[in-house]
């Protein structure tokens, strides 16, 4: 769960899908990205790193001090195994499964106090699935924060 004062600000209102993708965003294969084709390198190596945003088990997720655009890494014993970079979501197959991606959009945004600006953009299955349920966990969260204040 959310660890070092980390949450989600009470202002931002997501109820749909929509509110969080636009209404224009597409979902095809062409979207798709691989997290380890050199164009991501600058996020592997980055070293300055927040203390944990969210924490479960061997897992944790950080934010990237001073990287543009907003940026948080999915780290499985502080190795980097995943990321997530403004609608881009990258995790190692061998960590894919565990319900992370979702968890690193919810990160990025209590880490960068705002939505992600991904507003009809481009997404594979995968990340309009890896969206609608950080939407789903952004509500979840918001309950719980609303009945335990």
């Amino acid at each position: 769960m959310f660890a070092n004062g980390y949450s989600l600000p009470q202002s931002l209102t997501v109820e749909t899908v929509e509110d969080l993708l636009g209404e224009g965003y597409m979902v095809s294969p062409v979207f798709s990205i691989h997290g380890h084709d050199g164009d991501y390198d600058h996020v592997w190596e980055w070293e300055d790193l927040t203390p944990s945003i969210w924490e479960e088990g061997d897992y944790a997720i950080a934010g990237l001090v001073d990287f543009e655009p907003g940026c948080v890494v999915l780290l499985c014993e502080g190795k980097p195994v995943g990321f997530y970079l403004e609608g881009q979501a990258w995790i190692d197959p061998e960590h894919r499964g565990k319900g992370f991606g979702p968890k690193m959009v919810v990160s990025a945004i209590a880490f960068g106090g705002r939505l992600p600006d991904i507003k009809d953009i481009g997404f594979t299955e995968e990340g309009y699935r890896t969206h609608a349920a950080a939407v789903s966990l952004m509500l979840d969260l918001k309950a719980a924060q609303t009945m335990n204040p």
